[in-house]
């Protein structure tokens, strides 16, 4: 019997040793296996961003101020970033940054001389180059005789939307069925054409509890007033996100929560 005992303990022992090895090997092949990178290349990461905007600028090596309408590709890092909920996981890694430069927003639903007052426009698409998650499109106001408050930082952000039940869950990793340009059509309360500046966010979100859906959240900022008359001014601007939805590109709701 004792010999019988001496046995199971040998053979639990080598089974204990077999596993533990297995594990090492596994977690030294973790370490020292390079992650494998989506977009490689400029034209890679220039390809994945039309496909998400629907912006149809030929990528060149440098911006030439022509008004072509042309795109750069560049790795950056992320120093920063404001997107409730998410904002962790960009901070301080290497992104595509792809810049559109001269689009215009010719939107079918939009008066065709709101069109030709407000464009062109320059627009940056940030890609992670791992998971070809959209991080974000964006323009940035190059105007000298406004100051637009900043946008509320992502903790700020994130609190004040839990407070109202909604939820960002997760990037978008595939370009949706209606892209950012039909979105923006789409998206009559964050004047896409007046605001001076536009952020667009591809995400899964959840309100109230619900099944989550993926969504295009368009933030327009520094609206002036609907009239052309009238002189903007700091105190007249207004800030307004829409939020419609990516698969169908139904208008859900607008508000002017971040």
């Amino acid at each position: 019997m004792i010999a019988i005992i001496r046995q199971i303990c040998f053979l639990l022992l080598v089974v204990s040793a077999t596993v533990q090895v297995a594990a090492d090997t596994l977690e030294d092949t973790a370490h020292s296996t390079p992650s494998v990178l989506r977009l490689k290349t400029p034209q890679e990461a220039h390809e994945l961003a039309v496909r998400y905007t629907g912006f149809t600028s030929r990528l060149v090596d440098s911006l030439d101020n022509s008004g072509r309408q042309q795109a750069v590709a560049r790795l950056e890092l992320m120093p920063d970033d404001n997107t409730p909920f998410l904002s962790q996981q960009v901070i301080g890694r290497e992104i595509w940054k792809v810049t559109f430069d001269s689009v215009v927003l010719d939107l079918p639903s939009w008066n065709k001389d709101w069109v030709r007052a407000c464009s062109p426009k320059r627009f940056h698409v940030l890609l992670d180059p791992k998971t070809g998650q959209l991080i974000r499109v964006y323009t940035t106001y190059e105007g000298h005789d406004l100051v637009l408050s900043p946008e509320p930082q992502a903790d700020v952000a994130t609190e004040t939307l839990r407070q109202t039940g909604e939820v960002f869950l997760e990037f978008a990793s595939e370009p949706p069925p209606i892209p950012f340009l039909k979105a923006l059509d789409m998206a009559i309360g964050s004047s896409p054409l007046k605001a001076k500046e536009i952020i667009g966010l591809c995400i899964f979100e959840r309100r109230h509890g619900k099944d989550s859906r993926l969504v295009w959240s368009i933030i327009g900022r520094g609206i002036p007033p609907l009239s052309f008359h009238e002189v903007d001014s700091e105190d007249r601007l207004s800030r307004e996100r829409t939020v419609v939805d990516a698969t169908t590109g139904q208008p859900l709701f607008i508000t002017n929560r971040p």
